[in-house]
Formats: C-alpha cells, structure tokens, sequence
C-alpha cells in the first residue's frame, strides 16, 4: 500500500520531531537513583534553612539548573557531596546575576554547582564524597548563603534539571523545598577517612596478649586536625558491644595522611570484632567503619571449683575457697585473683587475693574473705578475673552463691513537716529481729553547702516483715532549703548506709 505524498511528509515531521527530543529522566531511572546518593555538603548533623526554594529560583530564566538556596554563615566548611570532577571557577558578574566563587562538581551524568563561596581558587581535581572543598561566602551575592544545584546531562550537553527527573534533592523530600525549613545532612562522612585498611598485628591471638591495632588515616581538611579521643567499637566474645577510649595527640597535617599504632588486651577466650572508630577533635567527630575479626586462644587457667558456707551472716566476712589449676608449661603470675559477682540488689561485689604464682601444671587452693556482707539475700559468684602486667583478663565463669541472712532496713517513705521534723518509715526486710541502735539523716545546706545530721532511736524489736516511723525533731537553725543526702543505721555496732 502506497502512502499519499501529503501523508508521508507530515509522518516523516512527526518522526524527525519524536527522534530529536531530549531525553527525560524519570524518577524510576538509575539516573535518578545515582542523585540519591549525594549528600548535602555541610558537616553530618548540621542543620540549616531554606532561604530560597526551587518553585520561583530561576522566574526569569526557567532553562536554569533546579535550585535551593541555604542560610549557611561565610565560613561554613563545605564538602563534596560525591565522588566527581570538581572544577573552581570565579564568575565576575554584578551580584544580581553573578554566582560568585563557586564549583562545578560532574558525577557522571549529574553536575553539582555549588555558588558563593568565600575563596576565589581556578583549579580542576578529582574528589571523594566527604573531601572539604572550601568555606560558604558572599561572593557573588548580598547575604552570606549556599546557593546547590542541579544540572542532568541529555543527548551530550547539559540541561535544566525539573522535578519529575529527581526522587528527592539531596536526600529532602520535594515537597519540602520551601522557604524556612530547616534540613539536617543526616547521611554521614568524615572529615577524616581511611587512607588504606587498617590492620591487626594478628588474627589468633595468645590468651593475655596484646595486639596491636594500625590505622592509616588521612584528613580531607584544608586545615590541620588534632585528634584528642579515639573510641572503638567492639563485639567481644559474649557478643557485647563495648566502648574502648584512647586519649592522646595526634596531628594530622592538612591533605595529608597519618598512621596511629593502638594496643588493645582481649580480656576473653573467644572471637572478637571491631566494627567501628570515633575519631573525636574539638571541631568534629569523624566515624569509620571497620572490620577486623580475631580469635583469642582459651585461658590456660581452669577453674576446678568453689565452696564457702552455705549461709553467712548480716555484718559478718565470708570465707571462700578456690580451686585452680594451670595447665600451660610455664607459671603464671597475677598481681591479683578477683572472684566477681552480684549482691542482692543486684550491685557488682568482688573477692581478691594478694598477688599470686600458679606453678606450671599444678593444682592450687586459695583462700579468700570477702568485706562485711551488709545485705540479706543471695550473693552470687559469676566469673573469675585476673590481673597482669599487661592488663585484667577474663579466666572463666563460675556459678555458685552462698545466703546472707539477719535483720536488714530500709527506708519506706520519708516527709517533713512545716521545717520542723522529718519522719522516717522503715522496714525490716531481713530474716531476724532488728534492735537498731540509733536511725542518721544527713542534711545539706543548699545555700553554703555544709553538712549537719539529725538521729532517732533507738529502735527495738521490729521483727521481719514489719515496719516503724520515727519522728526526728529538726534543729531550731535549721534552714528552709536544705535536703536530705544519705542515712544509715547502727545494729550491733556496725554502720549500715540506707537509700533515702
């Protein structure tokens, strides 16, 4: 079938006009998927408000970049909001159309502009998302602000980007684009960043041994910057995540890399990890991730058992009895054995030695006594602890508990009356009879901050279960503001501190 010449030609209109129009990216395209990568580029955890949205930017020229202005102060430290080819460039304009000092950054098929910074700088180099690129400015404008925007790449040439190509800008949902809001970059980077793996000494390690931990580190910022506190972040062998601490002074110079060399103890047989540094600086907190992993080798300590008396009593010293063996070749020396456990409020309480020698290959009894036990209940034991030249360590778990009986009190409820007396409730919660000899508050004068005490008593006969409220009269002196810090009680001749 033969077509009409008319027909044909406006077909062909048709196709040529359908053929030659820029692409669109859509919000579902993997180009608008690469944009949600980008970060706002201000420190993670700043927050600053919109001063200008992208509804009416560009009213007089619609063909611009999609733009957002941002309230941020001349001086704000800027950093790459991805990986790309950053170019510096000065716009010499009149400020009612100049974009000043400013950036383009092209990520693939994306361009960053990034206008009004403070330092005019004509350079071309690549980056890394998180590298410090300058200082927020005026240049180019009335008032000190950020001036972020977006450009798509479409057929070869740069174009307007719209709204339909993005999911989101920089992480802001669109709809909030609007003057006042105020926006946070909750996406992190690090002023510091890794400049190669850091690394372990080793990866099966010798129960009580240390190993040493190596981090390369390099600063992004044009700046030097003094590390003062290095956390780490481990997952020990009961699968706990704990926080180590080192303090120090490291300076790394501006751009430039340094190597920081730690020591760490594993205090348990088992497999560790680290996952995670805090670099900490007076000006920021940089955090990178990790994953080192390590065995350590199990105690050659072996706890064959522990006994003590079955129930102890209130006010008394529990002697323990431990039995050990060393089953290396070689003897082992600790400046102190700790047998650590909960008392009945649930308080960690410990039993130690003085120092001692556990000769290879042989079984050794210790003797320990514990301080006054001060509360009824079950006092447990859970793990044994000792202590090196190199640090305290871990030697096993233990399960075993002895019982303290006697009388015990504690504070039910206290009041005061019209500045003149407090009362005080107490119970007996203990197994036997109590005969307290004297009930103390401690008082603070909140005004110059010393320290008086009132007492009542004595208290005879409160048998176990039941409850009295003493009446304790209050000095003529004593002042309006003032509080109650500590009390306690004297039973057969010994003082026992109370909750208030």
């Amino acid at each position: 079938m033969k077509l009409h010449w008319a027909a044909s030609r406006w077909l062909l209109i048709v196709l040529t006009v359908a053929l030659t129009l820029p692409h669109v990216v859509r919000a579902d395209d993997p180009l608008a998927e690469q944009a949600e990568r980008f970060i706002l580029p201000w420190a993670t955890g700043d927050q600053y408000s919109i001063t200008w949205g992208p509804d009416d930017h560009w009213a007089s020229n619609a063909n611009l970049g999609f733009a957002v202005d941002f309230a941020l102060p001349e001086g704000t430290p800027l950093y790459a909001p991805a990986d790309g080819e950053a170019i510096y460039l000065v716009d010499t304009r009149p400020s009612l159309y100049g974009l000043g000092n400013y950036i383009d950054l092209t990520c693939g098929d994306w361009k960053i502009r990034m206008a009004h910074l403070r330092d005019a700088i004509t350079e071309t180099r690549q980056v890394t998302q998180g590298e410090f690129l300058g200082y927020s400015g005026t240049s180019g404008a009335h008032e000190p602000h950020l001036h972020l925007e977006l450009y798509v790449r479409r057929d070869g040439s740069w174009s307007a980007a719209q709204a339909s190509d993005l999911i989101s800008f920089f992480g802001i949902p669109l709809e909030n684009l609007a003057e006042g809001t105020v926006v946070t970059n909750e996406k992190p980077f690090s002023k510091v960043t890794w400049a190669a793996t850091p690394a372990i000494s080793m990866i099966n390690v010798k129960f009580a041994r240390s190993i040493a931990l190596t981090l390369p580190l390099r600063n992004n910022e044009a700046s030097p910057l003094q590390l003062k506190l290095i956390q780490v972040f481990l997952v020990d062998p009961d699968g706990k995540l704990r926080q180590v601490n080192y303090s120090g002074d490291w300076l790394i110079a501006a751009d430039d890399t340094c190597t920081v060399n730690l020591d760490y103890l594993p205090d348990k047989a088992g497999a560790w990890t680290i996952q995670q540094f805090s670099l900490v600086s007076e000006q920021s907190v940089s955090k990178l991730p990790a994953a080192l992993s390590w065995q350590v080798a199990p105690s050659p300590v072996a706890i064959v058992g522990v006994s003590s008396a079955a129930v102890s009593e209130m006010g008394a010293h529990a002697s323990l009895e431990l039995w050990l063996i060393n089953n290396s070749d070689t003897d082992l020396a600790y400046q102190q054995l700790r047998l650590v456990g909960t008392q009945p409020d649930g308080a960690e309480w410990y039993a130690a030695t003085d120092p001692v020698l556990l000769a290879a290959h042989q079984l050794t009894c210790l003797y320990l006594e514990t301080s006054a036990v001060t509360q009824v209940g079950e006092w447990k034991l859970e793990h044994l602890d000792g202590v090196t030249d190199v640090g305290e360590v871990s030697l096993g778990t233990i399960e075993h508990s002895f019982t303290v009986e006697g009388a015990q009190l504690v504070v039910e409820n206290i009041g005061i009356r019209q500045n003149k007396m407090i009362y005080i409730t107490l119970r007996n919660i203990g197994s036997s009879t109590a005969n307290a000899d004297w009930f103390e508050v401690l008082l603070q004068n909140q005004n110059n901050d010393t320290l008086s005490s009132v007492v009542a008593g004595p208290i005879l006969s409160l048998a176990p279960g039941k409850s009295i409220t003493l009446p304790i009269p209050l000095p003529a002196d004593t002042p309006a503001n003032y509080r109650c810090i500590s009390g306690g009680y004297w039973l057969e001749g010994q003082y026992y501190p109370v909750i208030l």
